[in-house]
């Protein structure tokens, strides 16, 4: 893969864990074809996606993009005559409905942890609607501060700077996590062999926590799950859609939107009144 890639992602302001998926997957496709970049062909990567259309559709399209922009980088950057990838086509994605969490459903999730270490990464993540690379990135220190304040300075995309706040809660849970910590990262989370925490390993703790909850659509749930768990719920406390939207960090409120789920309750209330 050319090297100059990440740096032209990074250039066009596409977040880490972009990067590192896109590089994943053009390396395995790079691999699938075993030719140069310049000696490809159009049918080489038709015949790459047929290896691939056993996967599902949303992980289809990604690697798909994946590959797209790649070859579109290498003809911007003139080392191909011609972007070959701009034909490829993309599988047609029937959107699931996505896990609503009642109240209930999240203190289930938090009580079924199977570590200090993870009630202490769920509180947070669900009380803050972090994304998963912020909370990779919290440090101690930024804990020490928060115990004080209440309150952490989070840089998210673009550089773009907010403010999230932990309650007494969350704040108990860390300092009891903290107290089993043995190492001497900076990180305020880690893994369990002592390094920085990533999407996938956090990713695979919501999926076996919900299921040890007993929450029926456990498979379903993501880290963009508990981000709308945060949304809703503060959604349903009556918090401005413009305060949610600073919280979660989003460019503009119709991002917003697509996190916040339904609010059962306050549609039960309504149509259970008499309006006419």
């Amino acid at each position: 893969m050319n090297a100059n890639y990440v740096n032209y992602l990074r250039a066009t302001k596409k977040s880490e864990n972009t990067i590192k998926n896109y590089t994943k997957y053009i390396s395995q496709m790079l691999d699938s074809v075993s030719k140069p970049e310049s000696e490809i062909s159009f049918d080489d990567l038709i015949n790459w996606q047929a290896n691939i259309a056993h996967l599902s559709a949303n992980t289809v399209c990604l690697q798909i993009a994946s590959v797209k922009s790649y070859f579109d980088y290498l003809y911007k950057a003139e080392i191909v005559s011609k972007n070959i990838a701009e034909g490829l086509g993309r599988p047609k994605v029937n959107p699931k409905a996505k896990p609503y969490l009642e109240a209930e459903d999240v203190r289930k999730l938090i009580e079924a942890s199977r570590t200090i270490r993870d009630k202490a990464i769920l509180l947070t993540f669900c009380t803050t609607g972090l994304r998963v690379s912020e909370l990779a990135d919290l440090t101690r220190e930024d804990f020490e501060q928060a115990k004080i304040t209440r309150e952490i300075i989070i840089t998210g995309k673009g550089n773009k700077q907010r403010f999230v706040f932990l309650n007494d809660e969350v704040i108990e849970a860390i300092d009891k996590y903290l107290k089993t910590r043995i190492d001497d990262s900076e990180h305020l989370f880690v893994t369990f062999k002592n390094t920085k925490l990533n999407e996938e390993s956090f990713s695979r703790t919501i999926k076996a926590t919900a299921k040890r909850a007993g929450l029926p659509y456990w498979e379903d749930m993501t880290n963009h799950t508990l981000r709308a768990v945060a949304a809703t719920r503060y959604a349903e406390a009556g918090v401005p859609i413009e305060d949610i939207r600073d919280m979660l960090g989003h460019s503009n409120v119709a991002v917003t939107s697509i996190y916040l789920k339904s609010c059962k309750n306050n549609i039960r209330s309504a149509m259970m009144q008499k309006i006419f």
